[in-house]
């Protein structure tokens, strides 16, 4: 949280008010350039907005594509992200909060601020995930104190919980499902609505008088070649290493629907509006490959996809062009039901795949039938033969916490992979979010209480889905979770042996640093193929050295300011209620002393800022 700001978001006192109402003044300037457009035919349309849109993390293909459609329209959009570093790794709670990380945070806010109210935003966009939900509701009352902007919050959190989301004081309205063409739609009529008028969009929702205005559901686009390609010079501005692999997407929606997945809470929706898996045609993929070919030069391409190449015809019609076309490296996230087929594997594999992403999670078939896995054992044989066979490096996320699961369920699967002796076997701890299928089979076990699903909901479930999770009992996994992260470096021959007698007990540490991040860190070092691991290295440095550019402004601009340096308060507030914002391209804003405000500097790298 910003230090001083109340734990409902707005400020927490009469000086914090008088120092938002003054951001307000200076970010509604009357005196700002006023964006006219015209139509193809010439006809004088409403003005242009300007739109941020707040994310926290390093790259999202989803803000990509809707700042992208946003700027189609003749607006003008602003990235301001916010640096997680830690984000995918798995630090403790009381390192977060170090008085060092407090200090740094201050600053690092203040900064962020300082770009988004120059800006001066007339909508703000979140993107919400359950595990930054509560983030994102303070972020926002801190945002609407400085700016008076609009906001509106969407993704995967507020489709699965909308009545929740949609009452809440700093949430103006939401949007549900797929976001282009009904965010295109309220920015036309956004002044409409804020001079009291209803507005009928599919997918947006708001509250007004006390009542829910409710539109359904945004379409799932089934034409997704109509889409512009993201927009990720707006990530690229900041963290210019994240081009080194440039990520894509070839389908929207999944084939699948896992019960611990959110697609399973999707797909029973817009099964009745059409097809929840929609696929780009080779011809519009081609033609992103090779414009951020020419523009950003990548050195890897990274495919998405829930499950990539689940449509046979069109993956030898792609591998076909992308060798003779594109011809560089690429991984891909599938399942094994796709990588069965011995012509499927080879296509790729002569293509270029030098790197798989495979979804197991259990051995177990009765786990497989609850948990709605697709793929049989004899599937999972196949494709690993198969990946062995050619080369491939791969990757296999297996799930801990799954209820009924015993301690010779993980030893079959340590001797499954054993033998097989995939390159990474990642571990993810079963956790439980809004509305998701599994959530029954935990309260019919008694895993999970009804008075739980509140703070699931409200996304207030602190567990951590890379250690722990909500696995009633985690410790006596501990030691099988040792193992699956260094099965493929021990000899076989040690691997049975710790799981003969149940010796597994023996490397039984709570420690995800020898469990996860080491044999990671090995994998990196030492095999070529893992470049994913090497991104992650890359991502952590980029948004470290990202943070200090924003320290370094942040120290200038008190220096200038004062004529020396203020050492930032010590106040240390815990991350886990801290909202912290992504950064805005800035000029200079009019000095205002406030621990409170915050904005942006690139460091004389391109604005973050653009139409």
């Amino acid at each position: 949280m910003f230090p001083g700001a109340a734990d409902g978001g707005g400020p927490a006192n009469e000086v914090d008010r008088a120092r938002a109402a003054t951001l307000h003044s200076q970010s509604r300037n009357p005196q700002r350039r006023s964006l006219q457009r015209t139509s193809p035919k010439g006809e004088r349309m409403p003005p242009a907005k300007r739109v941020t849109f707040i994310y926290r993390n390093y790259e999202g293909l989803g803000i990509g594509y809707l700042a992208s459609y946003v700027r189609s329209l003749g607006h003008q959009v602003q990235l301001a992200l916010y640096p997680d570093p830690w984000s995918d790794t798995y630090v403790k709670q009381k390192d977060k909060d170090s008085p060092m990380v407090g200090r740094l945070q201050t600053r690092v806010d203040r900064q962020l601020l300082r770009g988004i109210v120059e800006f001066a935003p007339d909508l703000i966009c979140f993107s919400t995930v359950t595990d930054d939900y509560q983030w994102c509701l303070r972020t926002a009352g801190t945002l609407k104190a400085a700016t008076g902007a609009v906001t509106i919050f969407g993704g995967v959190h507020v489709s699965s919980v909308p009545e929740r989301v949609v009452v809440q004081p700093h949430v103006d309205l939401i949007g549900l499902g797929e976001g282009e063409r009904a965010l295109g739609a309220l920015l036309e009529q956004l002044d409409d609505w804020k001079a009291g008028a209803d507005i009928r969009i599919p997918g947006i929702w708001y509250e007004r008088d006390g009542e829910i205005r409710q539109n359904g559901r945004g379409e799932a686009i089934q034409d997704l070649d109509s889409l512009p390609f993201p927009a990720k010079d707006l990530f690229y501005a900041e963290l210019p290493g994240l081009a080194r692999t440039y990520t894509a997407t070839t389908t929207r929606g999944c084939p699948y629907k896992c019960t611990y997945c959110y697609n399973a809470v999707m797909l029973p929706i817009y099964r009745q509006q059409g097809k929840w898996l929609r696929q780009r045609s080779v011809d519009n993929v081609i033609d992103e490959l090779a414009w951020a070919k020419r523009s950003f030069h990548p050195r890897h391409f990274l495919f998405m996809d829930d499950v990539f190449a689940s449509n046979k015809k069109w993956v030898e019609q792609f591998t076909e062009r992308y060798k003779r076309e594109i011809d560089v490296p690429f991984a891909l996230i599938t399942e094994a039901v796709v990588l069965n087929k011995e012509d499927t594997v080879r296509c790729l594999k002569e293509a270029g795949l030098v790197n798989v992403q495979v979804g197991v999670q259990t051995l177990n078939e009765d786990s497989k039938k609850k948990i709605d896995r697709p793929e049989s054992r004899q599937q999972l044989e196949n494709a690993f033969t198969l990946m062995n066979k050619y080369g491939i490096h791969y990757q296999v996320d297996h799930m801990l916490g799954i209820p009924e699961e015993t301690d010779e369920d993980q030893r079959i699967a340590l001797e499954f992979y054993n033998e097989y002796r995939p390159d990474i076997v990642s571990v993810f701890w079963l956790k439980y979010y809004p509305k998701l299928p599994i959530i029954d089979l935990a309260l019919e076990h008694g895993i999970l209480k009804t008075e739980e699903l509140d703070d699931i909901e409200e996304g207030r479930n602190e567990a951590s889905y890379l250690f722990g999770g909500n696995a009633p009992e985690f410790k006596k996994w501990l030691g099988y979770n040792m193992l699956f992260g260094w099965v493929n470096f021990l000899p076989r021959s040690v691997v049975r042996w710790f799981l003969q007698k149940d010796r597994s007990r023996l490397i039984a540490f709570e420690s995800f640093f020898f469990a996860a991040s080491l044999p990671r860190l090995l994998s990196t070092a030492f095999r070529r193929p893992d470049f994913r691991g090497r991104d992650h290295i890359r991502r952590t440095v980029g948004q470290l050295r990202y943070i200090g550019r924003l320290v370094m402004r942040d120290w200038l601009d008190r220096r200038d300011r004062s004529g020396s340096v203020t050492p930032a308060p010590r106040t240390v507030v815990p991350s886990a209620t801290r909202p912290t914002l992504p950064g805005g391209a800035t000029p200079s804003v009019p000095a205002v002393d406030s621990p409170t405000i915050v904005g942006r500097r690139s460091g004389g790298k391109i604005a973050a800022v653009g139409r």
